[in-house]
């Protein structure tokens, strides 16, 4: 079966957030009322959606914003491009459906000037780490706790973004230049770190 990635149209924001809710319910991380309200917010306001179709319905999704410096605190960098979310519907997990997620993201990165793609995901992610690691990000050795019980549910800074984690859950930052290897496949070159 073919997959096909592009970016959403308003009319994808549903499918999309189906996949995010269904995702995060197959992981066990079932968000409430207030995270799922927040999402439909953010896929409407996105500065990037991405979905993920087979046969015509939507079964994958990512989500990519400009992104701030000194992990969420500091002012926004033209080169960064933070990778928000990255989901794939429970019925396709492991059909590689996140890597036509990635390369669309990473050519509308490049398309808006872009030049190091940067994101965080729970250290115990390893369906996540293993895709990330495929796609030629390297982890940043850096990690820290995600205490979203101390979270603002207004803030935009990294620790809402990845509120799904859990309460105290280690989370670690990958990051990778998002101009491909020559001949477009193959390990990505060394990253350019954020200060």
């Amino acid at each position: 079966m073919t997959t096909t990635a592009r970016i959403a149209r308003p009319g994808d924001h549903a499918a999309a957030l189906e996949v995010w809710l269904r995702a995060n319910t197959a992981r066990g991380k079932t968000p409430g009322p207030d995270r799922v309200a927040r999402v439909r917010a953010k896929l409407a306001d996105a500065a990037l959606v991405v979905v993920a179709e087979r046969v015509g319905d939507v079964v994958g999704m990512a989500l990519a914003e400009p992104g701030p410096d000194r992990d969420g605190a500091g002012e926004v960098l033209p080169e960064l491009c933070h990778l928000s979310m990255v989901f794939v519907d429970p019925d396709h997990w492991g059909n590689r459906i996140g890597q036509p997620l990635l390369d669309a993201v990473y050519e509308q990165a490049v398309r808006q000037g872009h030049t190091l793609v940067h994101l965080w995901t729970g250290e115990d992610n390893q369906r996540a780490r293993r895709l990330y690691d495929r796609a030629g990000f390297l982890p940043s050795g850096r990690a820290d706790l995600l205490d979203t019980a101390n979270a603002s549910s207004t803030s935009p800074g990294p620790c809402d973004r990845a509120r799904w984690l859990g309460d105290h859950d280690r989370r670690v930052t990958w990051r990778t230049a998002a101009a491909r290897a020559p001949g477009g496949r193959g390990r990505w070159p060394n990253p350019r770190w954020c200060r």
